[in-house]
């Protein structure tokens, strides 16, 4: 036929080729919003043990985080994640930074973070002030 610039078998085969494109692309999609859910899920998770089981100083005032018991956390947070995971825990007493704990390698800006910042209660030797725990998780 003159003036046709595609034939049905090529059109059709546009569409078939669009189709197997768009199913890759989401699958990609999928892939990655798992990953950063299971980290955030991770990050939560973490931020409720760091709280809960090693740095609250007294049951009877939630979220009460006694800041010399950091290194501590340090050992369990090491026992509980696997070694695909590295974190940096930093406790803020108002905005000043009070004292920070990362696993060895730390996270670096290249990585997939997720960040966890819970509002908290920090007891120093001197005072006991609002404050903030950031969680960092990457992979």
């Amino acid at each position: 036929m003159k003036g046709q610039l595609f034939s049905l078998d090529a059109l059709l085969a546009l569409v078939a080729i669009t189709i197997a494109l768009a199913l890759l692309i989401n699958q990609t999609e999928i892939i990655y919003n798992s990953q950063s859910s299971e980290l955030q899920g991770i990050a939560t998770d973490f931020s409720q043990i760091a709280v809960k089981k090693a740095l609250l100083d007294n049951w009877s005032e939630a979220n009460l985080i006694n800041a010399t018991k950091m290194n501590l956390l340090k050992t369990q947070l090491d026992n509980v994640l696997s070694t695909n995971y590295n974190y940096k825990v930093s406790l803020f007493q108002k905005n000043t930074l009070i004292n920070s704990i990362q696993s060895i390698q730390g996270c670096s800006a290249a990585q997939e973070v997720a960040i966890i910042k819970k509002p908290v209660f920090v007891k120093t030797a001197t005072s006991a002030e609002e404050g903030h725990l950031i969680i960092e998780v990457c992979k």
